[in-house]
């Protein structure tokens, strides 16, 4: 089923697909990732792994997909990964990150300075060449508060390139 919908939106003229919160705990890890990896072979466009980083920590099972390209960090909720997890580990398996900037729980917009923070940790740790993601969970706030959400990454984002002359 997974492998149909990825060849659908692919059809459909998606520039990314995202998997998002695969089943990782209380399974054989192995056997979803082998799963995963079989449902997005032969997709022509980027594959982006979003783990639930609560049940699952071992990201060193997850830089061994074959076919996906991208994996998620939840940073805003769980910083401690920034201390855990290196560059040279996703480069080694030609991984890109996908930096959670956003912490999805809270019902309040954080500051732009705090989402700026976290872009600049992000960068510390994996150099500028990543994405800037929500953490999970967006999809349960309200529409105006995920917005403003989603709008503060963005803002932090462009004033962090321009602050590092980033292009």
């Amino acid at each position: 089923m997974l492998r149909f919908e990825a060849e659908q939106l692919v059809r459909a003229g998606a520039d990314v697909l995202q998997i998002d919160e695969p089943v990782l705990h209380n399974v054989e890890v192995e056997k979803v990732l082998r799963f995963v990896d079989a449902a997005v072979d032969n997709v022509k466009i980027p594959v982006e792994l979003h783990p639930q980083v609560a049940s699952f920590k071992d990201y060193e099972q997850l830089l061994k997909l074959e076919n996906v390209h991208v994996i998620g960090v939840e940073a805003a909720k769980f910083p401690d990964l920034l201390d855990k997890l290196t560059r040279a580990a996703f480069e080694c398996h030609g991984k890109k990150v996908a930096l959670g900037v956003v912490d999805t729980d809270r019902q309040e917009v954080e500051s732009l300075e705090t989402v700026k923070k976290r872009i600049e940790r992000g960068i510390d740790v994996f150099g500028a060449d990543m994405w800037l993601n929500p953490d999970c969970g967006l999809r349960l706030q309200k529409r105006e508060l995920a917005f403003q959400k989603l709008k503060v990454r963005v803002d932090a984002a462009a004033s962090v390139k321009r602050e590092l002359n980033l292009s």
